[in-house]
């Protein structure tokens, strides 16, 4: 997937779409890792993997097909990876606080979810056929 979903996305009038896939690949594996008996979590965790790697490149992907010129595309990668690499490096520690403080991964997990959820609002509004900056 981290190779096929750009590609794919790339030749697509807009990547909204695989953005939807991906995510929705995501959460599934996350939901059932922490949900699902653990007879199954082989097959959770290859798609979890599917969703994470999709979903990374696609978010490179959309830093080049959403800026008309090399500037607009620099800025703009500037902006979304130290915001999404901040998130990254945090979300790890909060998740193991949030399974700390309530012996659980119920809240964890639901934590994780509404960041899945947001990620595809968020993957919805950049996957459009616009580009970043244009009058």
């Amino acid at each position: 997937m981290a190779i096929a979903a750009p590609w794919i996305a790339s030749h697509m009038r807009d990547q909204r779409f695989m953005v939807v896939l991906v995510m929705v690949a995501t959460l599934a594996g996350l939901c059932g890792s922490i949900y699902a008996p653990i007879e199954g979590v082989w097959l959770w965790v290859i798609i979890l993997g599917l969703g994470q790697g999709g979903s990374f490149s696609i978010a490179l992907t959309l830093l080049t097909v959403r800026a008309r010129d090399a500037e607009t595309a620099a800025r703009l990668s500037g902006m979304a990876q130290s915001v999404g690499y901040t998130m990254a490096a945090l979300g790890p520690l909060f998740v193991g606080v949030l399974h700390e403080k309530f012996a659980s991964w119920n809240i964890a997990g639901a934590f994780l979810g509404v960041i899945a959820i947001g990620a595809i609002v968020a993957g919805l509004g950049a996957g459009r056929k616009l580009y970043v900056l244009d009058q």
